[in-house]
């Protein structure tokens, strides 16, 4: 093998890898599907994750679409949006379950499958990783990760 590409053979671990920081180090958007023209502030947001609202300011019942706690996503959007753990959350969410003030988050297993549900959904509102954003989307917010 010449010197050449056995040069570039050595870089593309590295490469690779510099990629996959790209993807980590994407920012984390809210969304919206393209048609619901609601504008929210952070406070808002919050509400509608915490349970303590669970319609737009429009009057539309939200379809509110939540990551799985797997998902590292999940824990950073937490802390940033409502200063909690994972743990808390739920903690808080179960609360308003048990009095009837409130129903869970619809539950994804990915960035993909939140896009997909927010996407088909005019009325639902998730997070997820920059690259899977898509056309039928409109962004709210956008923080980086």
């Amino acid at each position: 093998m010449n010197p050449i590409a056995r040069f570039f053979l050595r870089l593309l671990p590295i490469a690779l890898s510099c990629v996959a920081l790209q993807v980590h180090a994407s920012d984390l958007l809210i969304i919206v599907n393209s048609a619901n023209l609601t504008t929210l502030s952070e406070a808002q947001i919050a509400d509608l994750y915490a349970g303590k609202e669970a319609r737009f300011p429009d009057g539309r019942r939200a379809v509110v679409v939540d990551q799985n706690d797997r998902q590292e996503i999940k824990r950073g959007f937490y802390q940033r949006l409502l200063d909690m753990s994972i743990a808390q959350a739920r903690a808080e969410q179960a609360k308003l379950l048990f009095s009837n003030r409130a129903a869970p988050p619809r539950e994804a297993f990915s960035s993909k499958e939140v896009a997909a549900l927010v996407g088909s959904n005019p009325n639902a509102i998730g997070y997820i990783d920059a690259p899977f954003l898509l056309n039928t989307h409109r962004v709210l917010a956008r923080w980086p990760q």
